[in-house]
């Protein structure tokens, strides 16, 4: 942590040297009066560059020097129109031969005010916090993944409702058995026709036999008398009967064992094969777009499925990480004990951001809180015991018009 920080011409200040507290430490003063400058020379003396300030040189002066002084260590950066020096020097006077690389590996530019931490959005928290961690490669790649799942999903999901709509159109009872060719029931209703015209014809023929056997049996009575003389023509005509017998019973026993078709039957079937059809088609697709509706639930189910494996990811991401904290990362919001961040008390909140700051800053223990005015009496406390709890130094910006809470900035200088 800081022991001493003295700065001349930087920004607002005009001279200023600070023994800071060793945990809690406001620096208050009117507005315009240099107390942010004081926060910046911190942040600047250990960042430099990387901490982009436009004018770091006080008007009118021509260059602008920062020293901070830890417990093991010197920092002076002195900054002039042309650049600025930076020199890290050990307590036993030797000095490091990286100076910036060295002080980026003990202080974070990135570190959480922890103040305006609770006043970001649910979105810009998850960011800051991603960012802070250095796993926003690692977010992105995830949260690329996930949109990728969610859009097939979106595009599954509409096709299941489309076919929701198709399939309400249908039916529940539809004929069984497959579709039948109109041309086949009509050669079926020919050949039944051809057949009944076939027994009709035989039934005339039997009765037209019936008859000539009757003439020829009157014949024969008559030519009984003349049977002498109609021997040979009997003989022929006997002949004959005979035949017409056989004829007769053939055509008897025929019609008898012949079964007359009920062309009805087939002439209803073939008026309503075509609606019957129809039926049956519209039967066919809706078995197709149920199973393809079968299909696409299944697809669904997988890629929410594939969302959930992501979203878990997410969680771990946060959760395994060196924060140490019960924090989570659900659709873009902070979860703190499964309870969303923002919902928890002012307190937790603040709880929570300063704990985050210091495990993202852990080697050197200095935390910067420029939203100090919004602090009450109870949270400045609760931070107070927070940083002498786990060895860090907070430096609070404060607007006070009393001129007499901590550091008091008074143009440019250190009040008295």
């Amino acid at each position: 942590m800081i022991i001493k920080l003295t700065a001349q011409n930087f920004k607002r200040l005009e001279a200023i040297e600070i023994e800071p507290n060793e945990h809690l430490n406001i620096v208050s003063g009117k507005n315009a009066q240099g107390k942010s400058s004081v926060l910046d020379a911190i942040m600047f003396g250990f960042a430099g560059p990387s901490r982009e300030i436009p004018k770091p040189i006080k008007d009118g002066k021509d260059k602008a020097r920062i020293e901070i002084e830890t417990e093991n260590f010197i920092i002076t950066r002195v900054i002039t129109p042309s650049g600025q020096k930076l020199t890290v020097t050990g307590k036993d006077g030797k000095e490091t031969s990286s100076p910036q690389k060295f002080l980026d590996t003990l202080f974070s530019c990135v570190a959480i005010d922890p103040v305006r931490f609770t006043m970001l959005d649910s979105k810009e928290q998850v960011r800051t916090l991603i960012v802070s961690l250095g796993l926003d490669q690692e977010l992105k790649a995830l949260d690329e993944e996930r949109s990728n799942y969610y859009s097939e999903r979106t595009i599954v999901n509409r096709r299941i409702k489309d076919l929701d709509g198709i399939l309400k159109k249908y039916s529940d009872n539809y004929p069984s058995g497959g579709i039948e060719s109109a041309s086949d029931v009509s050669t079926q209703l020919q050949k039944a026709i051809e057949t009944n015209q076939a027994i009709n014809q035989d039934k005339l023929d039997l009765n037209n036999i019936g008859e000539e056997g009757k003439a020829v049996r009157l014949k024969i009575e008559a030519n009984d008398v003349e049977i002498e003389r109609l021997k040979e023509e009997n003989i022929n005509l006997t002949t004959k009967m005979y035949n017409l017998k056989i004829k007769y019973k053939t055509l008897a026993e025929k019609i008898s064992s012949a079964e007359v078709v009920d062309t009805n039957v087939l002439q209803e079937k073939l008026s309503n094969l075509e609606e019957q059809n129809a039926l049956i088609r519209e039967r066919m697709e809706k078995e197709k777009y149920t199973v393809e509706k079968i299909e696409a639930d299944k697809e669904t189910k997988k890629l929410s499925e594939k969302i959930e494996e992501v979203d878990t990811k997410k969680i771990d991401l946060v959760k395994n990480s060196s924060i140490g904290l019960p924090l989570e990362i659900r659709e873009d919001e902070l979860f703190y004990r499964g309870n969303p961040l923002k919902q928890c008390s002012s307190a937790e909140q603040i709880k929570v951001s300063t704990a985050i700051a210091m495990k993202l800053q852990p080697d050197m223990k200095v935390i910067i809180i420029r939203e100090g005015s919004l602090l009450d009496a109870e949270s400045l406390n609760s931070l107070g015991k927070i940083a002498e709890k786990y060895g860090f130094q907070l430096w609070i910006e404060k607007v006070d018009e009393s001129g007499s809470v901590g550091i008091v900035i008074e143009e440019g200088k250190v009040k008295e």
